[in-house]
């Protein structure tokens, strides 16, 4: 196997090694993200990285980072809430399916220097207050949009088919046994406009639904 060409001298910077720990964790996933697998990749020692990233935990925390930077945020000042939070949820959906792994990070870091994650925190919850949420039922409606926004990445990444007709037949011969499933699948089968993509809006309509009447209660009843 032919060694990678040694990166030039002071051609590493932090965004380079975040960008080559992005491409191999979307390559080979989370596993084989070691600073050792991303010097190789950038044709480097793993000490030189050592110059941009502190350690591994460092590089997982910069990745997050990356990660919000490319959700798109909420303006908590244009009028049209449920504009601002749709279009937020199908970012987030759309980043966490595009680098699968993820979803297995995003949460589970916390170190206290991430001005971007906060920074998009800010936003939702700045956006749901401006609509009129109290700050505890902004911080409510964040945890279950976002319960929703992930539960269906998550769908979306490990189900194997997103395409009702692709079901296997002994797959549909065994749900001969189940009525109920098999009248679903059917009825899904028999709109020649469905859309795996439009369930997600459809259950995002939902959540917002909801949202929206928790904001018109009395305080009391929510808080």
């Amino acid at each position: 196997m032919t060694s990678p060409t040694r990166a030039p001298r002071n051609s590493l910077s932090r965004e380079r090694v975040v960008q080559a720990a992005l491409e191999l964790a979307d390559a080979e996933g989370l596993d084989a993200l070691t600073i050792r697998a991303v010097a190789s990749r950038l044709g480097a020692t793993p000490m030189s990285l050592y110059r941009h990233v502190s350690n591994k935990d460092d590089l997982l925390d910069a990745l997050v980072e990356r990660m919000y930077g490319e959700f798109e945020t909420p303006d908590p000042q244009q009028p049209d809430w449920r504009t601002e939070l749709r279009r937020r949820a199908n970012s987030v959906r759309e980043g966490l399916v595009r680098h699968p792994w993820s979803v297995a990070l995003i949460e589970t870091r916390t170190g206290p220097d991430r001005p971007v994650t906060f920074a998009h925190a800010e936003a939702v919850l700045a956006t749901l207050i401006s609509a009129g949420c109290s700050p505890r039922l902004a911080s409510r409606a964040f945890v279950v949009l976002d319960s929703y926004v992930y539960g269906f990445a998550i769908q979306q990444i490990t189900m194997p088919t997103t395409e009702p007709g692709d079901v296997e037949a002994d797959q549909v011969a065994v749900m001969q046994q189940y009525p109920s499933m098999l009248a679903a699948m059917d009825a899904v089968l028999a709109d020649p406009e469905y859309d795996f993509i439009a369930e997600f809006d459809a259950g995002l309509d939902l959540v917002l639904d909801g949202i929206d009447r928790w904001r018109q209660l009395p305080s009391a009843s929510v808080d």
